[in-house]
């Protein structure tokens, strides 16, 4: 399979364009764009709020798996004598992770250059290739390309590219069943 790489990336401009014209301040793709672009411009900050919420994952797992212990009679007589404790340090884990990712998160996304057609095509025109590919992927997950019909040699991008955008699921994943992965734990 082959396609002319100057076609394809035109194309993928031109819908990307097109999207993200289309966008409301509200769209969900827009504040992931908005979230992807402060850490562009922030990437110290990007870094901390990564690992923050890496941090709150956790915290907020063992809330679920102290909750479930409890449930299933887990800290039944003589071993409830452990569980405010155990409680409080729960709580304490997941309220210093709560902070930690609202320290790390800016304050402010700010969506106009995303949203404002001027302000867009102005930063793609002063943008170099790396920053135009940065651009492309505040939204993009992957592009993929399938086979051409043999003998025509007219690009068809709508028949022959298809654009995974971030605030789709991942087509390409299989779903993870969250339920058998903390019973094989």
């Amino acid at each position: 399979m082959s396609v002319d790489r100057r076609h394809l990336e035109q194309y993928v401009t031109d819908v990307w364009f097109s999207r993200m014209n289309a966008a409301t301040p509200d769209d969900p793709l827009l504040l992931i764009a908005a979230e992807r672009w402060t850490g562009l411009q922030q990437p110290e900050n990007a870094a901390e709020l990564a690992d923050a919420i890496a941090a709150l994952k956790p915290a907020e797992a063992g809330i679920k798996r102290l909750a479930e212990q409890q449930a299933s009679g887990f800290f039944d007589p003589p071993f409830d004598a452990h569980l405010p404790r155990l409680q409080m340090e729960a709580r304490t884990a997941l309220g210093t992770a709560k902070k930690r990712v609202a320290a790390a998160t800016p304050k402010r996304l700010d969506v106009s250059i995303l949203i404002e057609d001027s302000q867009i095509r102005k930063a793609w025109d002063e943008a170099d290739l790396p920053l135009r590919r940065e651009l492309l992927r505040l939204v993009i997950r992957r592009v993929a390309v399938t086979k051409g019909r043999r003998g025509r040699n007219v690009f068809d991008g709508p028949s022959r590219v298809e654009i995974h955008w971030l605030d789709q699921p991942d087509p390409w994943l299989v779903p993870v069943d969250q339920d058998a992965l903390d019973e094989a734990t």
